[in-house]
């Protein structure tokens, strides 16, 4: 990364990543509580108060930012870096896009630009993304170019009357040093 491109770092293709304002609170707290990804976020299926929404919005993350579509200016969802571990120099990726834009290159477009942001400003090792199985699809593409799996744990997580799994996925420094230089040509970035 060379000195001036922290605003190149916050860029996809196609998403640009911006930090999220007060004016953006209402969007996140539709997205959070819409009835196909509230079962799927944080809440878990509680149905959380606006005023809880953005009291805890920021509770233990490093780095969030709003993903928007370049051409229309539209939010489509949300990524961020949280749960810091500084003794281990960990962390874990999140991400969530609305129902109606969901289009996991998209969102695999906002997540790269926070790989970067993440692994060029903190002195991170590691970062994890915790995925279920029936959202494991929409990452495949990424799985064994960025991301290893490093476990799964088995019947985690209940949803819709059974038990799933929840895959440990992982990127390293190393991995992304490697790999960042194929995105980032692929976006058509310089390093």
């Amino acid at each position: 990364m060379t000195e001036g491109s922290h605003g190149q770092m916050l860029e996809g293709r196609r998403v640009v990543l911006r930090a999220i304002g007060p004016e953006d609170y209402a969007f996140v707290y539709r997205l959070e509580t819409s009835p196909e990804l509230l079962v799927r976020w944080r809440f878990h299926g509680r149905t959380p108060s606006p005023e809880e929404s953005t009291r805890s919005l920021f509770d233990g993350v490093l780095a969030q930012f709003l993903a928007v579509e370049k051409t229309s200016g539209k939010p489509i969802g949300f990524v961020n870096v949280h749960d810091p571990n500084l003794f281990n120099a960990t962390a874990h990726l999140a991400a969530i896009a609305m129902p109606d834009s969901r289009n996991a290159a998209l969102m695999i477009d906002a997540c790269m630009p926070l790989v970067e942001y993440a692994f060029a400003l903190f002195p991170m090792r590691k970062l994890y993304a915790e995925v279920l199985d029936f959202n494991l699809v929409q990452f495949e593409s990424i799985v064994g170019k960025f991301f290893e799996t490093e476990g799964c744990l088995v019947g985690d997580h209940y949803f819709n009357g059974q038990y799933w799994n929840k895959h440990i996925l992982a990127i390293t420094r190393e991995k992304w040093t490697i790999a960042r230089e194929k995105y980032m040509g692929f976006v058509g970035l310089k390093s």
